[in-house]
């Protein structure tokens, strides 16, 4: 539905129009002494409707909202029937008009008429990469130098990006980015830094319009692809074709697929707090398909294939200790011990070098030892 404002001193004909538009949500309703440039830039309208006797000092404001923020929303003159004459102020513009009485014709005929004029870009398609790092991607190339006006806004768009279609409360935004701020003056900052965000967006030609609802903001996605959405729906995929004993080319073709996405953790360079369950969720979703893969190797006795899999993994993970576990046990079952020792040495210098640890108990054990191969080739820890 297309998101619009109206300015109108009128309080039965403004609840008329709202009870009868079908394809037009009325944001809000100004009285026009109430009117509030500041709050029309938050709500951000597609279409503003605005009685043709409001003072001409509103006429400019309004003017000016449209040019500043270079949108397609459409302005609509209300006006009574004996105001037929009157010119309206912006010349060369292909102003719309609704008259009053209004009727049920009349409001449907306007939002056809609506719907036709208004034009949405078409957006080029854009990725929106969370892994690793957040960045942005045209035609597979990064765009570089994009400037936000703070690092809270960067953090800012970040966060709305992450809760995807998901309304996110502005008191929820506030606790993040500015907890220890006046209330007052943290809902200026995030009023400025939605705004900010809006005209980067539209700037960078990048198809996520940013919403205001009653509770809050909500991203609406045009043209763009999120790979950490896509990588949820290719766990969900492949974990059903692993159930369902789908053919295993075609489960590694989508693995290979999630491999290429997942190449670290979830906004692994980013400094936020807030990202850690996220991020230990795709890890442990991750790490649940590689476990799942091999064990379907070792069930059909395809350990060489499960052994060249597993490396490929470490390669591109060498921090997750499970794969050297793995490789261990596969080297165990086809008598290459020497390889057991190289993946045991190599795991505890990643170890060292890396979190200044050692092997856990249960895989000393099982080195020292020589205890039972388990089948189950469990790890022991994500990392």
């Amino acid at each position: 539905m297309l998101r619009a404002v109206i300015i109108d001193h009128e309080e039965e004909a403004v609840q008329f129009l709202q009870e009868h538009f079908s394809n037009i949500h009325v944001l809000k309703a100004y009285a026009t002494k109430d009117f509030d440039t500041m709050e029309l830039a938050d709500l951000e309208p597609e279409v503003i409707f605005m009685n043709i006797d409001v003072p001409k000092c509103v006429n400019i404001k309004i003017i000016q909202y449209l040019a500043n923020h270079q949108l397609t929303a459409h302005l609509v003159y209300i006006r009574e029937n004996e105001d037929k004459d009157k010119k309206n102020i912006l010349q060369g513009k292909a102003i719309k008009y609704i008259e009053k009485p209004y009727t049920y014709e009349k409001i449907k005929q306007l939002e056809e008429e609506i719907k036709k004029d208004i034009m949405f870009p078409i957006y080029p398609e854009t990725e929106v990469n969370m892994f690793k790092r957040f960045h942005f991607k045209k035609d597979g190339k990064e765009i570089t130098n994009i400037k936000f006006r703070t690092a809270k806004t960067r953090e800012l768009l970040i966060y709305l990006i992450q809760h995807g279609d998901e309304i996110v409360h502005k008191e929820t935004l506030i606790q993040l980015l500015w907890p220890d701020m006046p209330m007052e003056n943290a809902y200026d900052n995030l009023y400025a830094a939605i705004y900010y965000l809006r005209k980067l967006l539209r700037e960078l030609n990048i198809g996520i319009h940013i919403h205001t609802s009653v509770q809050g903001y909500v991203v609406e996605y045009h043209n763009i692809t999120c790979n950490m959405m896509h990588f949820g729906q290719l766990y969900n995929d492949i974990s059903n074709d692993l159930a369902d004993g789908c053919d295993k080319l075609l489960i590694l073709k989508k693995f290979n697929v999630l491999k290429n996405m997942y190449i670290g953790d979830y906004l692994e360079d980013e400094p936020y707090e807030w990202k850690k369950n996220l991020q230990e969720k795709c890890r442990l979703q991750f790490l649940s398909i590689v476990r799942k893969i091999i064990k379907c190797f070792v069930e059909h006795g395809k350990y060489m294939e499960a052994i060249i899999f597993t490396k490929e993994i470490q390669m591109q993970h060498p921090k997750v200790d499970y794969t050297y576990l793995a490789l261990m046990k596969l080297y165990h079952i086809i008598g290459e011990l020497g390889c057991v020792t190289d993946q045991y040495e190599k795991l505890k210098t990643m170890l060292e070098e890396e979190f200044g640890s050692e092997p856990n108990k249960m895989i000393q054990d099982w080195y020292d030892n020589g205890l039972p191969i388990d089948g189950t080739l469990q790890g022991t820890s994500v990392y």
